[in-house]
């Protein structure tokens, strides 16, 4: 079909050159894009062969490059086009060739209906896949509306701690600062003392004046353990009213009302000093 057809654009150029003086170049143009397209086409390029058929099409005019056009688009698989552009063929078809184009015809239709059929499905499957989606959001939504809702009712639901207990708490933390500061304080007092009586005690032996120093360094020392060990004891006071807070909901049924209260009071002896905690919850 490609010699047929050159064989046809060089008659329109071996016209009377009176007839085609102002046409002999552009079918030279033509004939030389329809080779072009035929060079690409066997090479595989289908898209650059359409291209250049096109081209060649629009300047001749000539119908047997719709069938090459046809030809090319149905191996880019655009079946719609293809059947297209053999439809549009058909009116310049000879008799011997209508047969098998109108079976590549049917053949064709037979194709696109398939492809149809197939992306139908495919959609129908997007839209189920995206329905599915949407579901899922949807109760994902549902459910965490719902469980705001229930914080926001147990929140509703909830009761103040007693103003005894909150002053347990943050007294308990208050203490534990005020007893680590004291503890630095008198941790810092017996470092003095004891650098003082390595001055006064050279080689071990201590001079008389230094009993004084002796005692100012025990008692220091032994404020900073009592303040450390009531820092202590109140920090783990103040830890377990978090881990022993009492039921804040409303649904509590409480027999009486019991108010938190806590006693922290110091105690020394001659050789000896600690602390006495009592409370309740």
């Amino acid at each position: 079909m490609r010699a047929i057809l050159t064989i046809l654009l060089l008659g329109a150029i071996l016209l009377p050159s009176s007839l085609v003086s102002a046409q002999d170049q552009e079918m030279e143009r033509a004939i030389e894009l329809f080779e072009n397209g035929a060079i690409l086409y066997d090479e595989g390029q289908y898209e650059q062969a359409v291209s250049a058929w096109e081209e060649s099409y629009r300047i001749s005019g000539e119908p047997l490059i719709l069938y090459n056009m046809a030809n090319a688009h149905e191996r880019l698989n655009h079946l719609e086009h293809a059947l297209e552009l053999y439809n549009e063929y058909r009116a310049y078809a000879t008799s011997d060739e209508r047969e098998t184009l109108e079976r590549r015809i049917r053949n064709l239709e037979r194709r696109v209906e398939e492809n149809l059929v197939e992306q139908e499905q495919e959609d129908q499957q997007d839209r189920e896949r995206e329905q599915e989606l949407q579901a899922r959001e949807l109760e994902a939504q549902q459910l965490t509306e719902e469980l705001e809702q229930q914080e926001l009712q147990l929140q509703e639901s909830r009761i103040p701690l007693p103003l005894s207990f909150q002053i347990m708490r943050y007294g308990s933390a208050g203490f534990a600062v005020i007893g680590l500061g004291m503890g630095a304080m008198f941790g810092s007092q017996a470092a003095g003392h004891h650098s003082d009586l390595d001055d006064m005690c050279p080689n071990g032996i201590c001079l008389d004046t230094a009993q004084d120093t002796m005692d100012d360094e025990k008692s220091s020392a032994l404020l900073a353990d009592v303040s450390f060990l009531f820092a202590g004891t109140a920090a783990v006071v103040f830890v377990s009213s978090f881990l022993f807070e009492p039921d804040r909901t409303r649904t509590t049924v409480v027999d009486s009302e019991v108010e938190a209260s806590i006693s922290i009071l110091p105690f020394f002896g001659s050789n000896s000093a600690g602390l006495s905690i009592g409370g309740r919850f």
